[in-house]
């Protein structure tokens, strides 16, 4: 009986307190992000009717009355074009300047409004569309010449789509330069954003190619006019100037009896010529598609006869081998891009990464004298080869003062 009656007055007292809360929000008046709601949502009815002189009103109404240190009223971007579109370009130019970094943290902490009638959308869209009004209506102000070429300049990073992106971004870089010309100690110029790209100093790349070697003169006769090419390389670039560090290697075999210290070498015995080298580049062209470095360097080159396991079991082979010492190269690379290539308005490269068919084009010239080589060695290699190519170089934004 005893836990019937503790039951019971248990739900009574459940039910009073559900009744009791529910009588005391529903007699609660406006909260504060209510009037905040209802303020924006006239603003917004303001700007759809183009009312301007309303819009302005409201706007400053919210800002006096309830931005505050618990509440924001209208998002950073919504406040700066909406002194744009309502012709408030003194109080832009202001709200630009208070607007930095450390006070959008702080409104990120704060309570904000509900963004769920995506009026940044509309409103960034509206001044898009009327953006020629709005240049001619800042013209017309009396804010002095630099203030007009800095608000104009602002307002195009808010004029950028993805339709005229490659055509407004050099034409912003362009007027940002001539705003440093021109004003070259301006309170504005901590606030210039930087859409001019550079790529950073220094890149890198590797590759493998694929291709055919031709030999001249008596070497030709001795070990074969056409070999298969193979072609590992590192690439390291500064600027325009490339250091490639590679080794190239070509496959065929012996064409005719060598003979050298009463020790013949029999046809038919593979042979593998090997070139290790140093290239030194000059990026000479380039464009969205394609890139031209000529090259000239060094290196040396080693005749290698028979496989390892037949050098293993016939040590008389390596009696054969032949290196040239010093050898000189030069010769042409041309990198063909692939791929959908995202250009950087007004300039020709494409990093940050960068894949491509790299087909090379090389001359290896022994400095030896004739008379100093073996008649079955003298001559020198023509090298064609095609390969795929990887190469990185960091993009970087051009920092102003």
């Amino acid at each position: 009986m005893t836990f019937l009656v503790a039951c019971m007055l248990l739900l009574a007292h459940t039910g009073f307190s559900q009744v009791n809360l529910e009588s005391l929000v529903l007699s609660q008046p406006q909260s504060q992000m209510d009037i905040i709601g209802n303020a924006r949502a006239m603003l917004i009815d303001a700007f759809v009717q183009n009312d301007r002189q309303k819009v302005q009103e409201l706007h400053r109404y919210l800002s006096e009355n309830f931005d505050t240190d618990n509440y924001v009223t209208l998002f950073p971007i919504e406040k700066m074009l909406l002194f744009a579109w309502s012709g408030d370009f003194e109080k832009m130019l202001q709200y630009v300047k208070e607007a930095d970094s450390a006070y959008i943290a702080q409104t990120e902490t704060k309570i904000m409004p509900v963004s769920t009638n995506n009026f940044y959308q509309t409103l960034i869209k509206r001044v898009q569309q009327e953006s020629n009004a709005i240049l001619d209506n800042l013209q017309a102000t009396s804010l002095t010449q630099e203030e007009k070429d800095f608000a104009t300049l602002y307002l195009h990073y808010y004029l950028i789509t993805d339709e005229n992106y490659d055509v407004i971004v050099p034409v912003i870089n362009a007027n940002t330069r001539k705003f440093i010309e021109a004003y070259p100690d301006s309170e504005y110029m901590k606030l210039l954003y930087s859409y001019e790209l550079r790529p950073a100093n220094w890149g890198w790349g590797f590759g493998v190619s694929f291709g055919y070697s031709a030999k001249t003169g008596y070497f030709s006769k001795s070990f074969g006019k056409n070999d298969g090419a193979m072609d590992f390389y590192i690439d390291i670039a500064y600027k325009k100037t490339m250091v490639t560090m590679g080794f190239l290697g070509a496959f065929g075999r012996v064409r005719q009896e060598i003979i050298l210290d009463d020790l013949v070498l029999s046809k038919s015995v593979s042979a593998s010529t090997i070139n290790p080298y140093l290239s030194f580049g000059y990026r000479f062209f380039e464009d969205r598609r394609l890139m031209v470095i000529p090259i000239a360097g060094i290196g040396t080159a080693f005749i290698n006869p028979g496989t390892t396991d037949d050098r293993k079991n016939n040590p008389v082979l390596k009696r054969f081998d032949y290196s040239y010492g010093l050898t000189t190269h030069f010769g042409i690379m041309t990198d063909i891009k692939l791929g959908k290539i995202k250009r950087v308005p007004g300039q020709n490269f494409s990093y940050p990464h960068l894949c491509a068919v790299r087909v090379s084009y090389k001359f290896s010239y022994n400095t030896l004298k004739s008379e100093h080589i073996p008649i079955y060695y003298n001559g020198n290699i023509h090298t064609i080869t095609a390969g795929i190519y990887f190469f990185v170089r960091e993009i970087k934004h051009v920092k102003y003062k």
